[in-house]
């Protein structure tokens, strides 16, 4: 049955209505809704700018108002009407300034990876000068481009060209690395030498044939063990130096070692892996299946999420590996998704305490892009992420909306699949830790 107009002053409780008004321009989750209770109607009778509206009596189930039922909007009512409004602005600022700050975060990874390309030839000899270099370079992105995590988060896949194995993953693998270090609560100091390890952890690939980093497609048996070389170069290369902290050379020779025992080149189990190179274990392969090299398949945020806490989940410490998701949200920054209600939306806040619950900016054509609001989808819990999207399946009308970036990739996948379910449900209700316990369960 279609849908069918009707003006305000008939609305009844149980009809299921549409308000025809903009985001900005009513206090509910949705514009499209069930009136549940006479406080409700209420509310939407007094909504100004409402002339009708229209309902959709198959999903209604009305029910006729007696006088006794007609509620009389309280001050409360009206000032918490009038609070919602304000919020709404504070919140379509704050999107604005993380517009800003993204615009600022590109920037600024603009430049590094220019100057991670110009440092490249002279780090193949390792010496002093360069090394310096790099570790400038490791700092910046640890004291300047962490500073918001949600912008490196949708920073993580902007393109670098093709030399992208030591620019832009250098980069992003520094950037993730040093969050989750800071999830931990441990110093300062151990951070930046995790930052500059981090930055420095492929440094022996600059020391095997060119061909091997750059071919399009899977290695073969002998060029993957030759590849396993990396390691054992690029700690050789920095040791003795002065800019190369134990913690960074730990990191360089031991980042591709599992916890189970399967990694390489020792084989080395959790107990005997430093904990510098299990949290730039878990950043390193998050970038690699998002930007994997060789010619691999990218998976979405959520599929290496899934992938990570589902089939490799031995690889990794899972302390660590719960940290760096509470971080990150079962949904990144940067993922297209479906709502409960049918509308699209930008993941653009991942949630720690609730990583199924992020906040999101919703497709509204009635809205100007630039004035749209976010919603903290942990206050509205009758809203609930429902799927993400194929590319093809959206149209550039909505994907052109909903970016903060003209220069970042978002990811979207199939759909919501029970793992990932599952993983945010672990996450949120399972771990527990403050981070004082995570930082003792490290040095533990």
């Amino acid at each position: 049955m279609a849908l069918q107009f009707i003006d305000k002053a008939d609305l009844k409780e149980g009809m299921y209505v549409h308000l025809n008004l903009s985001w900005f321009e009513h206090p509910f989750a949705s514009a499209k809704f069930k009136i549940t209770d006479a406080g409700m109607l209420a509310k939407v009778k007094a909504l100004r700018k409402l002339r009708n509206a229209e309902w959709d009596p198959e999903r209604s189930d009305v029910r006729e108002t007696m006088a006794e039922d007609v509620v009389e909007l309280s001050r409360e009512d009206i000032d918490a009407m009038e609070a919602a409004e304000v919020a709404k602005v504070a919140a379509r600022n704050q999107l604005k300034a993380s517009r800003s700050r993204l615009n600022l975060a590109e920037k600024k990874v603009s430049e590094l990876s220019q100057r991670v390309r110009d440092l490249m030839p002279n780090l193949i000899s390792a010496n002093e000068v360069a090394l310096s270099a790099a570790s400038t370079i490791a700092n910046e992105v640890t004291e300047e481009l962490t500073r918001d995590p949600n912008a490196v988060m949708q920073l993580i896949n902007v393109p670098t060209g093709n030399d992208y194995f030591f620019s832009g993953h250098a980069i992003n693998v520094t950037a993730l690395s040093v969050m989750l270090a800071r999830a931990t609560d441990m110093d300062n100091e151990w951070v930046r030498d995790i930052g500059v390890g981090a930055f420095l952890h492929d440094l022996g690939i600059m020391r095997l044939p060119k061909q091997l980093s750059l071919k399009p497609n899977e290695l073969s048996g002998p060029e993957q063990a030759l590849y396993h070389e990396h390691v054992r170069k690029g700690a050789q290369m920095v040791e003795g130096t002065e800019n190369a902290s134990l913690i960074a050379i730990n990191i360089i020779r031991y980042h591709h070692e599992r916890c189970d025992g399967t990694g390489y080149p020792y084989q080395l189990v959790a107990a005997d892996i430093p904990v510098e190179a299990k949290v730039v274990a878990i950043a390193n392969r998050y970038d690699n299946l998002c930007n994997p090299r060789n010619g691999g398949t990218p998976l979405s945020p959520s599929a290496a999420v899934k992938q990570m806490f589902g089939k490799e989940r031995a690889w990794f410490a899972p302390n660590l590996l719960d940290l760096f998701i509470r971080a990150l949200g079962v949904y990144p920054p940067g993922s297209l998704v479906a709502l409960s209600d049918d509308r699209t939306a930008l993941v653009v806040e991942a949630n720690p305490n609730a990583p199924l619950r992020p906040s999101v900016v919703v497709y509204d054509p009635t809205v100007e892009r630039t004035q749209a609001v976010p919603i903290d989808l942990n206050e509205h819990h009758e809203l609930t992420i429902a799927r993400s999207f194929l590319l093809d399946e959206l149209p550039k009308a909505i994907t052109g909306y909903l970016v903060l970036s003209s220069q970042t990739s978002y990811f979207l996948t199939a759909s919501v699949e029970e793992e990932i379910l599952q993983a945010g449900m672990i996450v949120s209700q399972g771990f527990g830790q403050t981070k004082a316990a995570a930082k003792t369960a490290l040095i533990d």
